[in-house]
């Protein structure tokens, strides 16, 4: 049977109840009530309840309660997928906020992430989902200068977490070198606050490249055979989306087989050459990671009657996304049989002798050149241009004034090799 209450009556640290109503033999009353807990400063008290009941015409008695308010505590901890990046490259990061105490709840758990510079790109894909890996959609995320704050909306019970993730950019190279410590923290309404550090580094990769050419003097017609190297030389680095271009000095020189091979020995399928009047470019659409290389080969048909005679400066280069531009050129020299950068020769010529003139021979052409005599009557040719010569002396010698003479001399010669 319910009974109605007629009055109660609240106090500053309970109620009480008067009844108006009587009690029979095993009859009684049951009294139920609610008590927020939620003030922080009760958190690790003993809470006496003492109930005290009476009749007009029966003995007080009473009886003690006594609950345990616990305090919860919140752990954080934080990761990131990497310790070393390198510039360019996107960092992944991990926090999670968990409540370690049996029988406690933390109120509207609150997280938040800085960092120690505002070189770093802002956070993005901020995402906080619980235990469960449901996104938590109440969740207010506000972004600062240096990271964020998340105000959770949401509880946390014993051993209950919530997971965030985020990523952030590491392209500004000013990174370089230094430390970047990012500092997290977690508290609640009902839970202190606590803190984790995550320390990572940035470095900058450094390519090297090196040319080389199967020889520096061709004849005319001939092929050359060239090969580069390019190398990523920094440790714990990546030199991102490798570029390689390769120009000689003068046109109408067209590369062919160019063929990129990377560290294993295995050619690149997803390469970009573009080939120009003058070389080509490649873009690799790869990375090198630190002693990775890529090797380029190819060959350019020496086929231009234009470049007989003539030095051919060829230049390559390599640069990447987040990586300086490094440079090697090599040079050659072109005849139409032959060129020689070989030792010099020397001719002694005897007096009266002012100059020496040699036609240098290919192809039953002649290409003259006349080279001065010098103080000790000997002519220095520097380097041998073709591979067969023919050397013309005049000198003038005189018996009298009346009688003077002249002498013209001619020897052919050829270099067998």
């Amino acid at each position: 049977m319910t009974r109605r209450i007629n009055k109660i009556e609240k106090t500053e640290k309970g109620f009480t109840i008067n009844t108006n109503s009587d009690l029979a033999y095993d009859e009684f009353f049951t009294v139920t009530y609610d008590v927020s807990l939620a003030n922080a400063q009760l958190s690790g008290k003993n809470l006496s309840n003492t109930a005290t009941t009476q009749a007009d015409n029966g003995d007080k008695k009473t009886d003690e309660n006594i609950v345990t308010v616990t305090k919860p505590a919140l752990e954080i901890s934080k990761i990131s997928n990497k310790k070393i990046y390198s510039t360019g490259e996107i960092a992944k990061y991990t926090l999670v906020v968990k409540q370690t105490v049996e029988n406690a709840v933390a109120k509207n758990v609150v997280v938040s992430d800085d960092f120690n510079t505002t070189k770093i790109s802002k956070p993005t894909n901020v995402k906080v989902v619980d235990m469960n890996g449901q996104v938590l959609n109440n969740a207010e995320i506000t972004m600062t200068d240096k990271g964020f704050n998340i105000e959770t909306n949401a509880n946390l019970a014993y051993n209950e977490f919530f997971m965030i993730t985020y990523d952030v950019g590491m392209l500004n190279a000013e990174l370089s070198g230094i430390d970047i410590v990012n500092t997290a923290k977690t508290s609640a309404e009902n839970a202190n606050e606590v803190n984790v550090n995550n320390t990572v580094n940035v470095t900058i990769p450094k390519l090297a490249i090196k040319k080389d050419v199967n020889k520096t003097a061709f004849s005319s017609n001939e092929t050359a055979q060239y090969k580069l190297v390019v190398t990523q030389t920094v440790e714990n680095a990546i030199a991102k989306n490798v570029v390689i271009t390769d120009s000689f000095d003068k046109e109408n020189i067209v590369p062919g087989h160019v063929k990129v091979i990377n560290s294993e020995g295995k050619e690149l399928e997803n390469v970009d050459v573009t080939i120009t009047k003058n070389g080509f470019t490649i873009n690799t659409a790869s990375d090198l990671a630190y002693n990775e290389f890529f090797t380029v080969t190819y060959d350019a048909k020496l086929s231009n009657a234009k470049l007989v005679g003539e030095t051919i400066k060829n230049t390559a280069n390599a640069k990447a996304d987040n990586a300086d531009m490094v440079e090697d050129a090599k040079s050659i020299t072109i005849g139409n049989e032959y060129a020689y950068n070989s030792t010099e020769i020397k001719i002694v010529v005897i007096d009266g002798v002012n100059s020496v003139r040699i036609d240098w021979v290919a192809e039953g052409n002649r290409y003259p050149v006349t080279y001065s005599v010098g103080y000790d009557n000997t002519v220095i040719i520097p380097n041998f241009l073709r591979r067969r010569f023919i050397v013309s002396v005049e000198y003038t010698f005189a018996g009298s004034m009346a009688g003077i003479q002249y002498a013209y001399e001619t020897r052919v010669f050829e270099i067998r090799s």
